[in-house]
């Protein structure tokens, strides 16, 4: 019998360091901050390029974001841009053009980071952009300036958004307020890069 309590004294010095070490540990962890999420997914809005609503899925340190709304800028591409980058317009003057509210889908895989602030993470990521933009062109051929003509169409952009954001859950709610930046590189029809992003909301569950 002496032994047996003599083996569990001996036991028990052992293991209670350790249970200790990994309490300060864990509660290190929770004032610092977790890259895993506190909440499983959301669903929100998005304000900025592209304007949209958002959903987002958590899965640990990884997950995915969904944004499909519309595009009311398109970082500095305009419609005299779109003119002189197609080849149907060649040997014609742009006159005037302009621009119309579009559609924007986004599609980004995320990998979550901890903050030393406790439903703080940053985050970077990767995924497509899709836009359609309607717009309006006005152009004269040289051989006859008084030619004048117009076309309307919708322009098609396609390419890879990469992502660099902040997220912040508030503690008592089930609320998470993020900001991001978005450069978005098009390179199917042609070759551009977009300076986009904005600020979010979303409702965690």
């Amino acid at each position: 019998m002496r032994k047996v309590i003599l083996i569990a004294a001996f036991l028990m010095s052992q293991l209670l360091p350790g249970v200790t070490q990994a309490q300060k540990k864990s509660d290190k962890s929770k004032k610092r901050g977790s890259a895993d999420a506190s909440y499983n997914s959301s669903i929100g809005i998005h304000l900025g390029d592209a304007t949209a609503f958002t959903y987002k899925k958590n899965m640990g340190t990884r997950g995915f974001e969904i944004n499909v709304g519309v595009s009311p800028y398109l970082g500095g591409y305009n419609a005299n841009n779109y003119f002189n980058h197609n080849s149907k317009y060649n040997g014609l003057n742009y006159s005037n053009g302009s621009y119309g509210i579009g559609m924007a889908v986004q599609f980004h895989y995320l990998f979550h980071y901890a903050l030393p602030l406790e439903g703080l993470r940053w985050y970077w990521g990767i995924g497509p952009q899709f836009r359609a933009r309607p717009y309006t062109v006005g152009y004269n051929d040289p051989k006859n300036f008084y030619n004048y003509s117009t076309k309307n169409g919708v322009d098609i952009a396609l390419g890879i958004d990469g992502v660099l954001g902040a997220e912040y859950k508030f503690k008592k709610l089930p609320i998470a307020v993020y900001a991001d930046i978005v450069p978005f590189t098009e390179f199917v029809s042609r070759f551009w890069i977009y300076p986009t992003g904005g600020i979010g909301a979303r409702y965690t569950f």
